[in-house]
Parts: structure tokens; sequence; C-alpha cells
């Protein structure tokens, strides 16, 4: 009987002059895997700022948070997730110890860290999707896709990027729209592939000259010089093994995007349009199997250029509204409002386009686990995280519940969860301060 035929996921049909990759098949699955399920994947969305909670009942429509138990009810603001009621579970009473006193606005940092950063103090660590990247990484052309609207890392409490690495250090996020999907889809000319072999051999031979110096030194060290040493000798190892992923990768065709792809031209400038371009680019990289981790924050904590996002939505800039909504004024409340809800469905068109493309029998949001949050609440208070889990319904994820955790419950709990459910080569027992997968999330 003869095998089935087996293809690369990046093989592509050719006919009129248009390239279009194939979706995935069966034929695809990893031979080491002998399972035929697509990839595992994971991204990451963070809003800044918190979410409107008024507190008096009089303003009780403009709070993001459902109403009820089992059978509970999505809020007026959360209503764009309807459609997706099987797909979506929200989380209440989590977060991290670690940052509970510290500064309103010092929590993007720490989001998918855990880390501690209190006071004087700012001992951050490996983000979750990192963990994840760097076990599942070599699979794909990307390692993981960084986002955010002004890119590169920031300062410290006001980064501008979700990613840190193993030592806690920020890695740089990328924002220009064009140049992203340009990394992602578009092969350069032979001339251009030239000069990036050219400059990754020059830097492989200044990794070389610098570790045998390193070592060199190594004997003539004390004990706490030696270990400052082997932890930059591990980072030049690891920039040695990205050296040669990237020259692997180099010569192997990028896949083809069908359809208009204009809209990636140029940076968008309607805020809307802005958001789903970053969404776009995500669907995109999934689909073809591009990288298996993404963040994506939407804005950076405490204003910044983009904290403008918001004034065609509400008529003022985000992080002005989240001062003034504690004042219980519906004008604030309403405005409030406006800024979760325009979230809310934006985030729903990104859930949409996942459930939308078929992979084997189920759909490739059945295959990806979502985590949409932020990491205060309500007036600057960095407790009861807004926390949504989406997707990965084939991954052994349960949905359509609102999770009514015990008060300060680990936010790291949730983050271990995502990574149990990733199936990693080398599963972490725990991650930050995480007491166990949270048993209500699993199917």
């Amino acid at each position: 009987m003869p095998h089935p035929a087996r293809l690369n996921r990046r093989t592509f049909l050719l006919a009129t002059g248009v390239s279009l990759p194939l979706p995935w098949l069966e034929c695809m699955a990893e031979e080491s895997s002998g399972i035929h399920t697509p990839p595992r994947r994971f991204a990451s969305i963070y809003f800044p700022n918190g979410v409107g909670q008024p507190k008096t009942e009089a303003l009780a429509k403009y709070r993001w948070w459902p109403r009820g138990g089992d059978k509970f009810e999505f809020s007026p603001t959360l209503q764009p997730l309807e459609n997706f009621r099987e797909q979506v579970s929200v989380v209440q009473n989590t977060e991290h110890a670690s940052v509970r006193r510290t500064n309103g606005h010092a929590c993007g940092d720490t989001w998918l860290t855990g880390g501690l950063i209190n006071g004087e103090t700012y001992a951050n660590t490996i983000s979750v999707d990192q963990v994840a990247a760097n076990q599942i990484g070599e699979k794909t052309r990307f390692a993981s896709l960084i986002m955010s609207p002004e890119g590169g890392i920031g300062i410290r409490t006001r980064t501008t990027t979700l990613s840190f690495d193993r030592y806690g250090q920020p890695i740089p996020a990328e924002y220009d729209i064009p140049k992203i999907f340009t990394r992602l889809f578009c092969d350069g000319s032979r001339e251009s592939i030239a000069r990036q072999k050219y400059r990754l051999r020059m830097n492989r031979s200044i990794l070389d000259a610098v570790s045998d110096q390193s070592r060199n030194m190594q004997g003539k060290l004390g004990a706490s010089d030696r270990q400052q040493m082997e932890q930059y000798l591990t980072s030049v190892r690891e920039i040695e093994q990205r050296i040669a992923r990237s020259e692997a990768w180099l010569e192997k065709p990028k896949p083809k995007v069908e359809g208009d792809v204009s809209r990636f031209e140029s940076t968008p400038r309607g805020s809307t349009e802005l958001l789903r371009a970053y969404y776009d680019l995500m669907v995109l990289a999934f689909q073809s199997d591009s990288t298996r981790v993404a963040t994506y924050q939407i804005s950076r904590e405490n204003g910044g250029p983009f904290d403008a996002l918001t004034q065609p939505i509400a008529g003022t800039r985000w992080h002005g509204i989240s001062h003034k909504g504690y004042l219980e004024q519906e004008e604030y409340a309403q405005k409030w409002h406006r800024v979760d809800r325009w979230c809310a469905e934006q985030f729903a068109y990104f859930l949409g386009q996942l459930k939308s493309i078929r992979e084997g029998d189920a759909t490739l949001l059945d295959h990806t686990m979502v985590l949409y949050g932020c990491s205060q609440n309500y007036a600057h208070t960095l407790k009861r995280y807004p926390t949504v889990v989406a997707g990965g319904n084939r991954l052994g994820l349960k949905h359509g519940q609102l999770l009514n955790m015990p008060e300060k419950t680990p936010f790291a709990n949730v983050l271990y969860t995502i990574l149990d459910r990733l199936d990693l080569p080398s599963r972490p027992k725990s991650f930050a301060d995480s007491t166990g997968p949270i048993a209500d999330m699993l199917a």
C-alpha cells in the first residue's frame, strides 16, 4: 500500500503567476510527532489603564465585568464576545502578588512575568511567551512575534514590550507594520540575501573571538565575576544559536499571502484600522506557521504617543479617562465604557479571523490559545486583573464560563495553565509564583 505524500507547510500552489499557501493538511504533520495534529500556538494581547468599574448601581451598565455564575451574562462592554461564548472564559480575582503595592502603572512590565517590582526593587524575570518560544521557536522561521505601536523597549515600569528574556531583560517590540509584513512574507533579492549572509558570518566571527577571550579570563576571576561571565557566555551561545537558525532559514522561501495586501504597505492612520492591522499580522503569522508565539501591546501604560488612540472613540485620551473614572461621574464612566467596548470589538474581530480559518476538522482558533487583559483593574489598583482566555478548544481548554477564583489567586496560575496546554518538550513544573494549573479552565 503506498504511503501518503508528505508536504512541507511552505509548499505552494502555482497558477497564472500567483502563489497561494496551502492550508494545514494532515500530511504536513511533523515526522517525529507521529500525530496528525496542527501546531499549538499562543497569543497575548495587553491593553493599558485598567477597565471601567463604577461602583454605584446607577452606573452598573458601564462595568467591564460580566454578571452571574454558570449562566453568566456578558456586560454591555463585553457584548461583542457573545458570538464566541463557547470559545471564551472570563477569569476573576487573579493578580501578581509581587507588584500589588507598587505604582499604578508599573504593571505592564510584569503581566507575563510575575517579576518583583516594588519600590526601589526591579527584578524582572522571563515572560511566559519566551518560555514557550525557547522550546518551540526552532520549529518556525521566527521564534516569536513581538509587537507594540511604539516598538522598542521603552523605560523600566513603562515598557513598550511585553516580552522579557531569561535574565528579565526586555526584548524590543516591532512597530512598523510594512516592515513587519515584509519581514514575515517578502523574500529578499539575491543581493540582499548575500549581504545578510555576510553580516551573519561577520557576527559569528566576532562572537567566536569574544567567546575565546572570555573563557581565557574565567580562571582569573572571583566567584561572583565568574557567575556574571557565565551568564554572559550563555547569552553569547544563544546569539550563536539564533545566527545558525537565521542561516538555515535564509534560503527557504517565505510563505506568500493571498488577496489584497495593500493595507500592509503603509501604517494605518485610524485607530480601528491600526489595531486590526496588527491583529491581521498575527493571524497571517500563525496561519503560515511563521511563528507559534506572539505578543501585542495595544498601548503602553501611563500614556505616551499612542494614548491618543481613543480620541476618535471617546473624545479624550485613554489615560485621562482612567484617572477620572473613579469620580463616579456618568460622563467619564460612559467614555471609559466606549473605549473598553471598542477594545472588545477589535478583540472579537481577531477571534473571528482565527475562527474563519479551517485547520483539519477544526479552526485556527481551536489550536490557538489567546490571553487578553490588563494588570490593573480600576483606578490604578493592581489586583483583580481583567482577564479573558480564548481559543484552544482542541488543546484542552474549557470555555463558556465566568471563573470566580478565590481572592488573590496568583495570575501566574493562568499563565501556567496555558504553558501546560502548549505541551512543551520540557514541560515546566511551575511558573513565577504559580501553585498549579487552574482545574476549571481544563476540559
